[in-house]
């Protein structure tokens, strides 16, 4: 339902996954290309939520603790688990 849930980053890398693994030839250049561009777009996701779990999270848990309530924690997601090239 595109309409309604719009193509996102991860519907993209799966259709450009399928198309490079679909036939018997190397990628085309212009699959190259797409995988640079998405490439691109996904490091700036990862930057941004290294950033957020870096000062949003600090910053939410400061505002939790003031109302008595139980923080977040990021559990076994660490920050340095992002692979940010």
């Amino acid at each position: 339902d595109p309409l309604n849930f719009p193509i996102r980053l991860n519907n993209r890398l799966a259709a450009l996954g399928r198309s490079v693994a679909t036939g018997d030839a190397r990628p085309t250049a212009g699959a190259y290309t797409v995988y640079d561009e998405l490439s691109r777009e996904l490091t700036g996701h990862l930057i941004r939520l290294e950033t957020a779990l870096g000062t949003g999270v600090p910053d939410i848990n400061r505002v939790l603790s003031g109302l008595r309530l139980e923080p977040l924690s990021i559990g076994k997601f660490e920050r340095s688990s992002l692979r940010i090239p």
